[in-house]
């Protein structure tokens, strides 16, 4: 279908069926056909500014940016039965195991972390408390100097 899409320079969003495309400069016209192409072909986004047309205004179009465009989402399709051989097992018991090991991996870091975090808070409480009693001892020092001199 034939549907202009505004076009501007401040972000990548494709004009589907959710409205136009904003970017930063100032508007241009794409047609809806145009974009729809551009998702599923790869085709390159200057080509489709470039074209001849009465809609685009083609004395801006050297100042704008390719339009990024991303590719449809492929959704995982389940595999059919007459699919699953030996071989498909096979990969699924090692992505299991895999798995498993990744996973026990990231547990085996998280305590590591865990006890890390309680054995520098528990240093962190040592020297703090040492450094409170050598700056009273500082302080008494201080005093002790200070009562020298003016006796």
């Amino acid at each position: 279908r034939l549907r202009p899409c505004v076009r501007s320079f401040a972000c990548t969003q494709i004009a589907h069926d959710m409205g136009p495309v904003h970017l930063l400069e100032p508007h241009h016209v794409v047609w809806q056909e145009d974009v729809d192409r551009k998702c599923y072909t790869g085709e390159n986004s200057e080509d489709l500014l470039e074209r001849p047309s009465s809609a685009i205004d083609m004395s801006l179009t050297s100042r704008m940016p390719p339009l990024i465009v991303p590719g449809p989402k492929k959704s995982p399709q389940p595999i059919p039965v007459e699919c699953k051989d030996d071989a498909y097992w096979e990969r699924r018991k090692r992505n299991n195991e895999s798995a498993k090991r990744s996973r026990e991996l990231r547990r085996i870091k998280e305590q590591q972390t865990t006890l890390r975090v309680l054995y520098l808070e528990q240093e962190n409480l040592q020297l703090r408390t040492e450094l409170s009693m050598l700056r009273s001892e500082v302080d008494k020092l201080r005093q002790l100097l200070f009562s020298s001199k003016h006796s």
